[in-house]
């Protein structure tokens, strides 16, 4: 039997995602050439959906720092961007809405005490966000700036308790 454990601590957390987005933009510079051939086809969508993921990162630290500017030295107004953002933050809403409703239908039948979860779990979906946009922020720059043919090597975190193989 094999246990994945998560980090016990949110630094923990934030450093197992910095080295999976770091990895992960490693993986793309280093294969992206390979990728776009005709042969390599199948895998075009995994690699658009990585680029689409990597520009919402910097696209939202953009319109956040904008934002924080706007506020606080030049007032400008922001139409176009609310709407969007209330259009789609609508969306994501009403999805993690759906999510939270299957998982807590499912889990409920084990776990009777599931609902207490509730009002903490409709921020989870904004934290992981955000602490996946500023992983990917931080560490895709450092994949670009990694020496070429050096090889990845990580240390893993001790994670607390150590579970055996019985």
């Amino acid at each position: 039997m094999c246990w994945v454990l998560m980090p016990e601590t949110l630094r923990g957390l934030f450093k197992q995602r910095l080295r999976w987005a770091q990895g992960g933009g490693e993986v793309f510079l280093r294969y992206f050439t390979q990728t776009i051939r005709w042969k390599n086809r199948r895998f075009w969508l995994l690699m658009l959906e990585y680029i689409v993921s990597v520009v919402w990162c910097y696209s939202v630290i953009t319109l956040l720092f904008a934002w924080l500017v706007s506020q606080f030295f030049v007032p400008m107004s922001w139409p176009i961007t609310a709407t969007l953002l209330s259009y789609f933050g609508s969306i994501l809403i009403a999805i993690s809405f759906i999510q939270f409703t299957v998982s807590f239908y499912i889990d409920s039948r084990y776990d009777k005490e599931i609902f207490r979860c509730v009002y903490w779990s409709i921020w989870y979906p904004f934290a992981y966000w955000i602490l996946n946009m500023a992983t990917v922020v931080i560490a895709f720059p450092k994949a670009m700036l990694r020496q070429k043919g050096r090889l990845a090597t990580w240390t893993s975190p001790d994670r607390g308790e150590q579970f055996n193989e019985q």
